[in-house]
């Protein structure tokens, strides 16, 4: 066997290793985790409780013209979970979107109409 050949195949089979190792990678870190969406209507969040995995998004947004704010409890101070406030109001015509990865169970209010309340449950 020449040596250019074996180069060739010598390369051949590191970007096939590549591929494998990047695939793999984006299976685990990216494509594993859900979506979900979370709308502030009227008079509350739906859906109201959500059951989800470490590491999902949720999508907040609003059916509303008027603005709202998801934060997690404690009302106002938002300590249980700091994290998850997206610390300002959120435009009527824009979301906003967080990856939880606390296990446990997260219950939320809309930060500008405190009686509007959600719960998130993140499972390992």
């Amino acid at each position: 066997m020449d040596v250019s050949r074996l180069f060739r195949y010598t390369g051949l089979f590191f970007v096939t290793c590549a591929a494998i190792v990047a695939a793999y990678i984006f299976f685990i870190f990216v494509w594993q985790y859900k979506e979900y969406s979370v709308i502030r209507t009227k008079g509350s969040f739906e859906p109201q409780y959500l059951s989800i995995r470490r590491g999902d998004i949720v999508v907040f947004s609003s059916s509303q013209d008027v603005p709202f704010w998801p934060a997690s409890n404690n009302h106002p101070i938002h300590e249980i979970y700091p994290a998850f406030d997206p610390r300002k109001p959120v435009g009527p015509h824009e979301t906003w979107q967080f990856r939880f990865w606390n296990v446990g169970m997260w219950k939320y209010h809309d930060h500008l109409f405190g009686p509007i309340r959600g719960t998130i449950t993140v499972l390992p």
